[in-house]
């Protein structure tokens, strides 16, 4: 089918390339640093990115983000790790 001046398959190839506006923010932000809101509070590394807001945030920021969209970040402490299929 022909939408406008492109055919479908186009259209959806140029609609796969369009980042979303919060992808910039979350490539650049900076996690597991202490925030500087809560930084004398325990847990204050932010390890939450608000995707409406663009920023990452500390578990004591949540409260003010809940009905946001939200993405979890999780750091591995293992090392050496071998896996073999």
């Amino acid at each position: 089918m022909v939408i406008g001046d492109h055919d479908e398959g186009e259209e959806e190839m140029m609609v796969a390339a369009t980042k979303p506006v919060w992808l910039e923010g979350l490539m650049s932000e900076t996690f597991f640093s202490s925030c500087g809101i809560h930084e004398s509070r325990r847990k204050s590394e932010k390890n939450v990115f608000c995707l409406l807001c663009c920023l990452s945030v500390c578990p004591h920021c949540l409260p003010s983000h809940r009905s946001h969209p939200l993405l979890q970040r999780f750091e591995s402490k293992v090392q050496n790790v071998n896996i073999t299929i």
